[in-house]
């Protein structure tokens, strides 16, 4: 919940469109949607964020390298934490998955369901499923994105470099024809490299 939070305002400032009082108007969709069900705990994520000390990716912070590099260290550890979430919840799936096929072992043997001649046959049988995250392709998307977008910084900066054929070939490699699809059209239209101007509260720092 943190972190989706500090991604809108992360978003916002990569934007260019964060309001340097942001801290003040910080809320949880939840807040909007369902200001009944909003608890202490979601309540002090929020004074969490409203405390941060000030950052240099924030408007008229720091000279545009500092704060670019802030911002890209920023939402590099939101996608990582997300990534390691992810996998987590497939290691806990195998976990269950395991431990239901060792107590229906563990019964059938205790039972005398288990003849001498069927036991190694049981046992080599117990599943042994492999580690797949099922959102892998997401988040080397993800990655890819946040890379490129940090590329089209430094080559608006002047600090020249083809970023959006570096992600068009990066796409190739995600095994997931749809987010590549979505990306070859944004790389094909104007409005990414708009987006991806960096910030001018960014710019007059220098």
């Amino acid at each position: 919940m943190r972190d989706d939070l500090l991604a809108k305002v992360l978003e916002q400032a990569r934007f260019g469109s964060l309001d340097p009082e942001w801290r003040s108007s910080v809320v949880l969709p939840k807040q909007r949607l369902h200001p009944h069900m909003v608890t202490d705990d979601d309540r002090a994520v929020v004074m969490e964020i409203q405390q941060l000390p000030r950052q240099p990716w924030e408007p008229s912070q720091a000279a545009w390298r500092v704060a670019l590099n802030a911002w890209f260290i920023a939402q590099f550890g939101i996608n990582e934490r997300a990534r390691v979430r992810s996998a987590h919840t497939q290691v806990t799936l195998l976990e269950m998955q395991g431990m239901t096929a060792m107590s229906k072992f563990t019964v059938a043997g205790l039972t005398g369901t288990y003849t001498d001649k069927t036991v190694l046959e049981e046992l080599t049988s117990l599943p042994y499923t492999e580690l797949h995250d099922p959102n892998t392709a997401v988040h080397k998307a993800q990655r890819d994105e946040l890379i490129a977008s940090y590329l089209a910084g430094l080559d608006d900066a002047g600090i020249s470099n083809d970023w959006a054929e570096w992600l068009r070939a990066r796409s190739e490699t995600w095994g997931n024809p749809m987010l590549q699809n979505k990306w070859n059209i944004m790389l094909n239209g104007p409005t990414l490299r708009r987006m991806w101007r960096l910030p001018e509260y960014w710019r007059s720092m220098e």
